[in-house]
């Protein structure tokens, strides 16, 4: 077939077409199979165009109608992001439903760095396990274009650390929002409770209430005694105090007695009571006198302060003691336990998933 490199045809040699000139069959049959044969090798059939036949780039949206290429025509993995120049796969050139998870490769549609929950336990294709390791810069350069050392710098030289989110929550970060102020991208943070208050209580017993007590000594004998030593606030032990009052009649004194008898009856009578019989009695004797009243300036029902020590007697004992506190002391306070709940950590119901990070 007379085809120039440019793929410029030219009819073969031989009798030419002339106006009223009679063609041969020999040329014209021989002519038109070569052009038959010309045209069929210059136009592909479903599946004659192959990537191997294209040169990269060479297929580009400018080339071809729109809707021309549909699915039907493309060899399964045909079209790759290599041979396909950037934005010419817009949707109004793809047919509906055209583009389906078959033709793409697992995560082609999700970007770079994107952090995803899966329900199994490794990675699948296109991504890595969020467990703090340490990968190639070059090998994934392009997840390290986008987070570079967030999550740690690797060896500094030729590798890179992916996030570790084994056993974590994932936390939105506060960008200046002050719920969680100060945070850095990427960092951690320990666990924390909250401040809070819990309501406890010493029983049933009300306020104003007694004790019992019940002890017991510990083997010293009963009914012995202790040397004691003390002083009452600024009083001397074994004291008086200053007593002040009056009786009815001075405290010393004497009565007259008339010793004069009426004659007729034997009985002291008043008619002598200027006999010159009359005499004074002996002052009284002791005697005396009821008094009521108090000690000075200090009631008689009082108490004093005792503070000091039993002597030097008895080794460390106790005595026997029962019955109840006296006094019910409105106002007093307890000792009260509150106990530690168990768990070595805080956290909600959860359950466990494989983080991984596109490539």
């Amino acid at each position: 077939m007379p085809r120039n490199a440019a793929g410029v045809y030219t009819p073969p040699a031989g009798n030419p077409v002339v106006l009223d000139t009679t063609i041969s069959s020999s040329w014209a049959n021989t002519t038109l199979s070569d052009i038959a044969t010309a045209l069929t090798n210059s136009l592909s059939i479903d599946g004659s165009v192959t990537t191997a036949k294209l040169a990269d780039n060479a297929a580009t949206t400018a080339k071809f109608t729109d809707a021309n290429v549909t699915t039907a025509k493309l060899v399964d993995g045909a079209a790759t992001a290599v041979k396909l120049a950037s934005n010419a796969v817009t949707t109004d050139k793809i047919l509906n439903d055209a583009v389906t998870a078959e033709k793409l490769t697992p995560g082609a549609d999700t970007p770079t760095a994107a952090v995803m929950a899966f329900g199994i336990n490794t990675a699948p294709t296109g991504w890595l396990e969020c467990d703090g390791a340490a990968v190639s810069r070059t090998t994934y350069a392009d997840l390290f274009t986008e987070i570079g050392t967030t999550f740690g710098i690797g060896d500094g030289v030729t590798t890179f650390n992916v996030p570790d989110i084994r056993g974590e929550f994932i936390r939105g970060w506060d960008d200046g929002k002050g719920t969680d102020a100060g945070r850095v991208f990427g960092s951690t943070q320990a666990e924390l409770t909250a401040s809070h208050t819990h309501t406890a209580s010493s029983g049933t017993n009300s306020v104003g209430h007694t004790h019992s007590v019940s002890i017991t000594s510990a083997g010293d004998s009963v009914g012995h005694t202790h040397g004691i030593s003390i002083t009452t606030g600024t009083n001397s032990v074994g004291h008086t105090h200053s007593l002040s009052g009056t009786t009815s009649t001075s405290a010393n004194h004497t009565h007259t007695i008339n010793h004069g008898t009426d004659a007729g009856t034997g009985v002291i009578s008043d008619a002598f009571s200027n006999n010159t019989n009359n005499k004074p009695s002996s002052s009284a004797g002791a005697h005396t006198h009821t008094i009521s009243g108090t000690t000075g300036d200090v009631s008689v029902s009082h108490s004093h302060l005792v503070s000091g020590t039993s002597g030097t007697n008895s080794v460390v004992h106790t005595h026997t003691a029962s019955g109840t506190s006296a006094g019910h002391s409105a106002d007093h306070t307890h000792t009260i336990t509150v106990d530690a709940t168990s768990g070595s950590e805080t956290r909600p119901r959860n359950v466990a998933l494989l983080y991984c990070i596109k490539t």
